[in-house]
């Protein structure tokens, strides 16, 4: 059976998760819901995936999806910690904020929609709630860069992206075995190799910086995905195999 290269997160789910019979996805109103509160639509990518997958184990076995009804901003956020952490004789930016009215926290950082965190809370992700309210189809994706809500950068450039960036932290949960995880370039170009996985098929390039792809091959029972950084600060490459 030839090869399958670059499934998309849809194939990723359908043809290699392993779900179960309490898993699924969010009802529309739950959805709906969520978006009255934060004012906005999500990009219907993100509400397809959590209306068929969104309740997935995978979801919630290394970082953590929020459920619609935790889905919520970042000035929402801020303004506990704000709340909590402020000296308004500070100049930090908590004391900024503190002493101005919300309308103005523009000035010192955006309002992004949440939508899922690091395991352990060091990071949030979501869209800029901006990109949200004017429409923009398939928006990036940001990540919090302080442990905090204030500063944040862009980290995926789509819904897509982003979603596959997730799965790939937690095939672990998919996985029969446990999972190998190479990043040394002669042993990942070795495997490679031995399974007959074309590289220049498998790495795909996402930006200036990333290339990212995945491949299934039915006949050997394995599912990996490749992921390479050429920022020359933090070069690196890895390779994700799991047993379907």
């Amino acid at each position: 059976m030839p090869k399958q290269y670059h499934l998309t997160v849809n194939e990723i789910m359908r043809q290699v998760v392993v779900s179960k019979p309490s898993d699924g996805g969010y009802e529309e109103s739950e959805i709906q819901a969520a978006e009255e509160r934060i004012g906005a639509r999500l990009p219907q990518p993100y509400r397809d995936y959590l209306k068929t997958y969104g309740k997935e184990t995978i979801n919630t076995a290394f970082n953590e999806i929020f459920a619609p009804s935790d889905i919520t901003t970042s000035y929402e956020k801020l303004a506990a910690d704000v709340a909590y952490f402020a000296d308004p004789d500070h100049d930090d930016e908590y004391g900024q904020l503190s002493r101005m009215p919300r309308e103005a926290w523009n000035t010192i950082t955006d309002n992004y929609v949440l939508i899922w965190c690091e395991n352990q809370g060091v990071w949030n992700a979501g869209y800029l709630l901006r990109d949200l309210q004017n429409g923009v189809e398939d928006p990036p994706v940001y990540v919090s860069t302080n442990d905090d809500y204030i500063s944040f950068m862009c980290g995926w450039d789509n819904t897509e992206n982003f979603l596959q960036a997730m799965l790939d932290s937690a095939l672990e949960e998919v996985s029969r075995h446990e999972p190998s995880y190479l990043s040394d370039v002669k042993e990942i170009e070795a495997f490679l190799e031995q399974y007959g996985i074309d590289r220049t098929k498998l790495a795909r390039r996402v930006n200036d910086m990333v290339c990212r792809g995945n491949c299934l091959d039915r006949d050997n029972r394995i599912f990996c995905m490749y992921y390479e950084n050429d920022d020359p600060d933090k070069q690196f490459r890895y390779l994700t195999v799991v047993d379907v």
